[in-house]
């Protein structure tokens, strides 16, 4: 861009040289060569919407958005990259990369650049390059090159790829589009999200370069989603066996969310009879993104993180989520799948929270439990975890879940609401020594209360608990001090401190331990309603002892406490597992950059 001034400098020089000569009575003869043309390149940089004279000398990267919807109906991201990508082993079916603007709806979602044509390009090359960025990138993005981060593509609703994945980083512009005067608009659109590139254009002749520019283009972040952020609709799953046992009671209970659709995920081939996934909060991390757009309004797009899981879930994917406004980005589905890490726990959505904003992350951080001992889940993937480092807006904080045997943050806290603010936020933290201290109030007054009444072989009294437990309370007592380092970590990294609420764990079969009772942390939040698991508790004189210490932990917010999630429970999860949200950005989240300093 600063060769625009340069050549606006060097037309004045001539025309002064013309009006001297002139007053001299000297002919004066045109070259073409009199002056070199001078390579011009020109983005949003002022990110206000559009390219314009405005742009001149702001010397940062323009945004374009990561264009993984799907307008044109064919069921896969529209910058879908093919066996290009660098992802590992496509599907044989997926390796066509979708190189092309898809139609006028697709258009929209793609950004531009603009550069200034040659007049007569005769004898000149025009080429253009994709380049890494100066030292200073996160490691996440050190494999991937720069033509694997962004598509340049031709003008037009129709316009095909010239650089990126499938052409490579580099090409030669078509003469025919550099004659004339003006700018030449080409398209771009992201691939890699948060990924950063140089543009360089280069004027060549007679085998000498004779001018460049370069421009910096970002892609879009991904931005997760605190649990607190409005919600449009909820995400449920049918599981539905064939025998009886389903989780339609479940369901049931999200009607209470006034004003807020359930949307079912009911992905069920005709031939089947049975389906046993009911788990979207597993399958994916559902976050936005968002770039300029015109008139300085943010234009956005949920986004549908696929994690590296085999569930059936996968299916609707493709087949009910993605869509025009609705992206889907499956890297990790791919790289991790063939890196054993599909069933690896700690790598599901579960093991994925978000905080509302906090001192120096308006966005919030992201919470992840990882296995930082001898539990039984093997570590959460590295790649995943340098992924939300490299966007550079909601650095996560790791605590230790590794003794947990499904391992996810899920089962040992939640980011509920706290009042009618969804920037403002509580973090409850499961709490062996609160459950146990409520147990030893009601051993003489109300000895023969049961925990888990009516659930055969689960169901025990508050005086079993103490005289003949199996060791329920040593083991109980054993895990406080791990669940309160981690309590001590998110005050010192975060600057909150987690409210305890009751919670008791039992040991797994495959290792670790599980909530014995459904866990009050595992919570779901729709527009400020906290939906939780019935802990169903001892009764004492004024009902469940767990609800009555969880009302009291979290006042002012209207709570609903799931009965119909013993069947989830069963299987290890409950409320926050088997559902996701649709959230809605706050407005500082859809202009980003406004507040990061990126």
């Amino acid at each position: 861009m600063k060769l625009r001034v340069e050549r606006k400098r060097a037309y004045m020089r001539l025309a002064c040289l013309v009006l001297l000569a002139t007053a001299a009575g000297v002919a004066v003869y045109f070259q073409r060569d009199v002056v070199d043309p001078l390579a011009d390149l020109r983005v949003d940089s002022n990110r206000d919407g559009r390219i314009d004279e405005a742009d001149e000398g702001v010397m940062r990267s323009a945004i374009i958005l990561v264009n993984c919807d799907d307008d044109d109906g064919d069921r896969m991201p529209d910058n879908w990259p093919g066996s290009a990508s660098g992802w590992g082993q496509v599907p044989e079916k997926l390796k066509e990369p979708d190189a092309k603007v898809n139609g006028t709806a697709d258009l929209e979602d793609v950004g531009r650049i603009e550069l200034w044509k040659l007049g007569d390009a005769g004898d000149f090359r025009v080429v253009l390059r994709l380049e890494r960025p100066p030292a200073g990138e996160n490691v996440y993005f050190s494999e991937i090159g720069a033509h694997r981060r962004i598509r340049v593509l031709l003008p037009g609703p129709a316009g095909r790829e010239i650089l990126g994945p499938h052409a490579g980083p580099s090409a030669e512009l078509p003469k025919e589009l550099l004659n004339g005067r003006g700018w030449l608009e080409l398209g771009v659109e992201g691939i890699e999200f948060g990924a950063a590139v140089g543009l360089r254009l280069e004027i060549w002749r007679n085998g000498r370069k004779l001018s460049e520019d370069t421009v910096e283009i970002r892609c879009a972040p991904f931005m997760a989603l605190s649990n607190t952020d409005p919600v449009e609709a909820t995400l449920l799953a049918i599981e539905d066996r064939g025998d009886g046992h389903n989780n339609y009671d479940f369901i049931e209970a999200f009607d209470c969310a006034d004003g807020v659709r359930t949307r079912m995920l009911d992905v069920l081939f005709p031939e089947e009879r049975a389906y046993d996934d009911p788990w979207p909060q597993d399958q994916w991390e559902i976050g936005w993104q968002s770039a300029p757009g015109p008139g300085a309004v943010p234009r956005g797009m949920r986004v549908f993180l696929e994690l590296p899981r085999h569930g059936e879930l996968r299916r609707a994917s493709r087949r009910e989520l993605i869509g025009p406004g609705t992206g889907l980005y499956e890297k990790f589905l791919y790289t991790l799948s063939r890196q054993a890490a599909a069933s690896e726990s700690l790598n599901f959505g579960g093991n994925l929270e978000c905080t509302g904003p906090l001192p120096g992350y308006p966005f919030g951080r992201i919470l992840a439990g990882n296995n930082l001992g001898s539990g039984p889940q093997k570590p959460i993937h590295r790649s995943l975890l340098e992924f939300f480092r490299a966007q550079g807006l909601q650095e996560p904080s790791v605590v230790d879940t590794g003794w947990s045997t499904v391992g996810h943050i899920d089962q040992l806290l939640g980011v509920l609401p706290s009042g009618n603010d969804p920037r403002v936020f509580r973090i409850v933290i499961a709490s062996p020594r609160k459950a146990i201290e409520m147990l030893e109030s009601l051993r003489h007054e109300r000895p023969s209360s049961k925990i888990m009444e009516g659930k055969n072989g689960w169901e025990m009294t508050v005086a079993r608990f103490f005289e003949n437990d199996g060791g329920l309370k040593k083991l109980n007592k054993s895990l406080q001090p791990r669940i309160a380092a981690v309590a001590a970590q998110i005050e010192r990294e975060l600057g909150v401190r987690p409210i305890e609420v009751p919670a008791l764990f039992r040991p797994a079969k495959k290792g670790g331990v599980a909530p014995w009772f459904p866990p009050l942390q595992n919570a779901q939040v729709v527009n400020g309603l906290i939906l939780t698991p019935d802990p169903l508790g001892p009764r004492g004189k004024s009902g469940d002892v767990f609800k009555t210490a969880y009302e009291q932990a979290l006042p002012g917010v209207r709570i609903v406490y799931v009965d119909g999630c013993f069947v989830l429970h069963r299987k290890k999860g409950a409320v926050h597992c088997a559902s996701n949200r649709l959230a809605v950005p706050r407005p500082e989240t859809q202009a980003w950059w406004l507040l990061s300093g990126n």
